[in-house]
Order: structure tokens, then sequence, then C-alpha cells
């Protein structure tokens, strides 16, 4: 019974050591495909960062490139699940909701990009990014009064210095 305990104790560590192999093995793919992708070799990119989420599936980072590469590839609906999962694993990360938003605004899906839109501007008040895209997704909607409403807010913002996103936290 012990010599039974103890080769299930040492298996148990050799599946512990692989775990933590596969995570490495999955950021080095993920860090190819970032490295692919800076290099405009998107499609290569892509499969990296397939490969990085078919080791490590909760890696927001390999989700977020690989939504990058698939946009870059032009493939836009199919980029918006990988930010949606990106969102879930890391929901306060601004450059996943930010990009999301912008492509559900280029998809005409107004309704749920003024809601990432909204998000942001509550994470970080009044920043150019998500009032311009609440302008453009209001009138898109043909909410002109809400649109204009966001128009003057962006204006006084950038007019005050606010262009860029600074979270509450900081």
């Amino acid at each position: 019974e012990m010599r039974g305990q103890v080769r299930i104790g040492r298996a148990l560590v050799d599946f512990e050591r692989a775990i933590a192999f596969s995570v490495v093995m999955a950021q080095a793919h993920r860090g190819k495909g970032i490295a692919l992708q800076r290099l405009e070799r998107t499609g290569e990119s892509l499969a990296c960062f397939d490969q990085a989420l078919k080791l490590w599936p909760e890696c927001a980072d390999a989700f977020f490139f690989a939504a990058l590469s698939l946009e870059r590839l032009g493939r836009l609906e199919e980029s918006v699940a990988p930010y949606d999962k990106a969102a879930v694993l890391e929901p306060d990360s601004i450059p996943v909701l930010a990009n999301r938003a912008t492509i559900l605004l280029r998809l005409k899906r107004y309704a749920e990009a003024s809601a990432g839109f909204e998000k942001l501007n509550a994470m970080a008040p009044g920043n150019s990014i998500s009032l311009n895209g609440l302008a453009y997704a209001a009138a898109h909607a043909c909410d002109w009064r809400r649109g204009d409403e966001f128009r003057t807010r962006m204006a006084a913002g950038l007019r005050a210095g606010k262009s860029e996103f600074r979270p509450r936290s900081q």
C-alpha cells in the first residue's frame, strides 16, 4: 500500500512537471506568434497562437493576439470570439475591450459596440477612444442627440488633454 502511494506521488510530480512544461511551451508559441505578427507574417502567427491555446487554454494574451491576427487577415467576424474569450479571462483589459468594441463597430453591431465603449468609458472616464466609438455607434443608430453629446464630451476632453486611457485605478 505504501509503495503504491509513493508511486502515485511520483506520478503526480511528473504530471505537474509536464503541465508546467506545457505552459512554458505555450508561452514559447505565443512569443513566436508575436514575433511573426510584427514581421507581418500574420498567417503563421495565427498558427502559433492556436498551438499556444491548445497547450494553455486560459492564456488571455494568446486569445488577444489570435484575434489581432484574424483582424489583420480581414476575418473580422472570426476575431470576435477570441476577443470575447480574452475579455472573460481579463475583464479589465483596456486593449482587449477597446479592440473588441472597435471590431463590433466595424461589423455594424452598434448596440454591442456601444456597450463595450460604455465599459471602457467607465474604466477611463472621458477618453477619446470610447467617446468617439460611442458617438459613432449613436450616429449609426440615428440617436443624434446622444451622438452629439459624446462628440461634445470628446472635444472637451481633447482640449483638456484627455486623449489617452487613464484607468481609475492609476
